[in-house]
Order: C-alpha cells, then sequence, then structure tokens
C-alpha cells in the first residue's frame, strides 16, 4: 500500500495556496452563508485542510480553527501564510481523522475534497463532533478525462470517481437526516512540460493505489507532447451540504 502522507507532501509542491480573494473558495462559502451558516467567533476544524484555502479565510473571522490534515508539507505551508496573515487562532495537527485522533467538540466541522471523510464512519465521526453544523464540500456525479482515461489504460486502470457528495447524501438518508445541498460544475485544466505531465500522471495512478510504471509513462507523454507542453482538461463537478446539527 502506497503510503498517502507521502503522496499528499508530493502535491504539496504544486498545491495552490490561499488567497485571499479567490473567486471559487468565496463561491462555496457563500452557498453556506445563504443557509444561515455564521462562522464567526466559532471554533472549526478544518478536516483535510491541505494548504489552508478555507482555514485561513475562516481564521479571519472564527474563535479558533483546528487544521488537520496527513501532510507535513500541506501544513507547513498553512503555517508560512498564517503568519503572513498575522492570523494566530490556527492550530495545526498532523493526523487522519478517527476517533482515537480527534475527539474534540467544535460547533463547525468543515470537510472540502478529502478522502479524510471517504467512509460512512469517518464522516460520522465528523458529523459527532460538532455542536451546530457540518459544512461539506466534496466530489459531485462527474470526473471525465480524455486524457486521463488514455494514461490510466497504460497501466490497466479506469479512472475513478472518488467518494463524495452522493455517497454522502446516502449516508445521510440511512440515518433519516437532511442535507441542503448544490452541485456544481468545477472543471480542471493542466498544463506542463513532459516532467510534470509524467508527475501529475504518477500522483494520480498512486492516489488508486498503483505504483506508477514511469517509462510506460513517459512514452505516452511523449507521444502527447505538442510544442513540448501537455495540455488536457478534466470535466468534473462538485457537491456542496449544509447538514444542520
Amino acid at each position: 500500500m502506497i503510503d498517502q502522507a507521502i503522496i499528499w507532501n508530493t502535491k504539496a509542491k504544486t498545491f495552490p495556496r490561499f488567497k485571499d480573494e479567490d473567486k471559487d473558495t468565496l463561491d462555496i462559502l457563500n452557498f453556506f452563508s445563504k443557509q444561515g451558516v455564521s462562522f464567526k467567533n466559532k471554533t472549526i476544524v478544518d478536516i483535510g485542510c491541505g494548504t489552508g484555502r478555507f482555514a485561513l479565510k475562516l481564521a479571519k473571522e472564527a474563535k479558533r480553527i483546528f487544521a488537520l490534515d496527513i501532510s507535513q508539507k500541506m501544513l507547513e505551508i498553512l503555517k508560512e501564510d498564517a503568519k503572513k496573515y498575522h492570523l494566530a487562532n490556527i492550530t495545526t495537527q498532523i493526523i487522519g481523522f478517527s476517533k482515537e485522533e480527534w475527539d474534540q467538540k467544535v460547533d463547525i466541522a468543515f470537510a472540502s475534497m478529502t478522502p479524510a471523510l471517504s467512509s460512512k464512519e469517518s464522516f460520522f465521526k465528523a458529523y459527532e463532533s460538532v455542536t451546530e453544523a457540518m459544512c461539506y464540500v466534496g466530489w459531485g456525479r462527474i470526473r471525465e478525462s480524455k486524457f486521463l482515461k488514455e494514461a490510466f489504460k497504460t497501466h490497466k486502470l479506469q479512472l475513478e470517481l472518488p467518494t463524495g457528495l452522493p455517497h454522502v447524501l446516502k449516508w445521510l438518508e440511512e440515518e433519516n437526516i437532511d442535507a441542503i445541498y448544490q452541485y456544481q460544475d468545477s472543471n480542471f485544466f493542466f498544463e506542463g512540460n513532459k516532467e510534470e505531465a509524467i508527475e501529475n500522471i504518477a500522483l494520480f495512478i498512486k492516489m488508486h493505489h498503483q505504483v506508477p510504471n514511469i517509462p510506460l509513462l513517459e512514452d505516452f507523454v511523449k507521444s502527447k507532447l505538442k510544442n513540448g507542453r501537455i495540455v488536457y482538461e478534466q470535466k468534473r463537478e462538485i457537491g456542496m451540504a449544509y447538514i444542520k446539527k
């Protein structure tokens, strides 16, 4: 089994850093605001926080942010940016998300595009940790990329749709819990040179719990180069859900 922490430490090198007025971030937070969520003076756990896209934004009004991630490199970037923006109310912790590792009560749990909540058990551990609400952002119903599909074929793999909002809605229905939710398009574009493209595909393959065959990927990428660059689109959808406690 490939160590997921190593994967995310590698991904941290190219992972987007916090931008105060990032449109995608603001659109997602606006969805929750429209549902009546207030983050002001609240204690919040950000599960799978990455480099702090949401944790740093929420810290501007929250009382305390607990930023959890398995990647030390991601958290180091978050702490650098917290210092840059003079945010002293963020506590970081290198953990996954299980009952043994996290047992604190908070007002709100926030989770965005994280594999930490990829099972019903882990999702409800998060839900049971809150006193007010859970704000969830995950994969929607679509994940398509002709380029990645062909790349995965070199390893006899299929590009999978990760656990996301459709799964969460099913889990909530099983427990008779209501949620307000919305899907929206969130297409992703990649552009890079040969080496960057190989590293990008290799990380996706590792996330599918397989060891990438670099010579195979080199041959594949060479066949797709145009003017020394690789450009591809990943058509995808995200889903947002507000679950009141």
